[in-house]
């Protein structure tokens, strides 16, 4: 007898002490508590089918506006076509000015 059915065993001599005093009305049998695990949760209607779940979005990228007065003291001017792909404001921060000088006669 593992732990759980001992724990089970307590629970039913419980809820048949409570019974006997009319402090709980039980069904004619406890039959049916078992300690097993219970089987796991298959899919039911309720959850989306993945093949009509839409496909995931493309991550846009980083448009930075020009509106260089929103920029931090430091970081350098963002250029008129705005961030290099793939970057980030924060990645601009701290590499946007060797950028610059390593893209001048672009």
């Amino acid at each position: 007898m593992n732990i759980f059915e001992q724990f089970l065993d307590r629970i039913k001599e419980t809820l048949l002490d409570l019974s006997k005093k009319g402090d709980l009305i039980l069904p004619d049998t406890l039959n049916g508590i078992t300690a097993e695990m219970p089987p796991p949760q298959l899919p039911t209607d309720e959850e989306p089918n993945s093949s009509e779940m839409p496909p995931p979005e493309e991550p846009q990228p980083e448009v930075e506006s020009s509106q260089e007065a929103d920029l931090p003291s430091g970081v350098p001017p963002i250029p008129e076509e705005g961030l290099p792909q793939g970057w980030t404001m924060e990645q601009w921060a701290y590499y946007g000015e060797k950028w610059l000088e390593q893209n001048k006669g672009e």
